[in-house]
């Protein structure tokens, strides 16, 4: 939100100009951490594979009531950095193991689609 109001003011708007809403380009990444197993006791270690589901906010732009084209107020300085990038899910499962993937993405992949029209309202 404060990324968000810099770059109104650095663009000279205010933030009542943004009637028409922002539009908010995200990065979605799914990746595999490979093994993650640990040794329990004396006894052999416990292979596990973990897959991260995550998404990065890439740049966000208005368009202001008076002008015609987008002007972008914040881009992700550091694109790929792990700080930038939020995970929205961590599980226990080989990346390969497609079915699986699929059945445990599935609902966020659902609520990404009924996120793209929606509307987000934030008070400033």
């Amino acid at each position: 939100e404060e990324d968000i109001m810099e770059g109104l003011r650095e663009s000279g708007m205010e933030d009542s100009a943004c009637t028409s809403g922002f539009s908010v380009m995200i990065k979605e990444c799914c990746d595999g951490m490979g093994d993650v197993s640990e040794k329990h006791g004396g006894g052999p270690a416990v292979p596990e594979k973990a897959v991260r589901f995550s998404f990065t906010v890439m740049s966000v732009s208005v368009l202001a009531d008076d002008e015609e084209e987008e002007v972008t107020i914040f881009t992700e300085p550091k694109p790929n950095s792990e700080l930038s990038c939020k995970p929205l899910c961590l599980m226990f499962v080989d990346e390969s193991d497609h079915e699986t993937l699929t059945a445990v993405l599935g609902p966020i992949v659902a609520e990404r689609y009924a996120m793209k029209e929606s509307r987000l309202i934030l008070s400033m």
